[in-house]
């Protein structure tokens, strides 16, 4: 499944709430580690939306954020190939 750097608009399915949300997720992680100053650069944020899209997909459609879900969206924005996720 790939991570958009924009979360997609009006998801329907649970593969699109499950895309919409994961790249929500990674959003607000990144523009929270560049508002501490850890990280600069990179997408603009619309917070708000991230925000609303998580609320939803939870409380709506019972989806949380993978895991994995930064890791995947910072390995495609730098262009590397996704790894198999680590089973516990």
């Amino acid at each position: 499944m790939k991570v958009s750097v924009e979360p997609p608009h009006d998801p329907r399915t649970p593969e699109e709430w499950q895309n919409a949300v994961d790249a929500a997720d990674a959003l607000l992680k990144l523009d929270a580690a560049r508002m501490y100053g850890l990280v600069r650069g990179g997408p603009e944020v619309d917070a708000d939306r991230c925000w609303d899209l998580v609320h939803r997909a939870r409380e709506e459609h019972g989806i949380e954020p993978s895991e994995d879900a930064i890791e995947r969206f910072v390995a495609e924005l730098v262009g590397e190939p996704r790894k198999p996720a680590r089973l516990p």
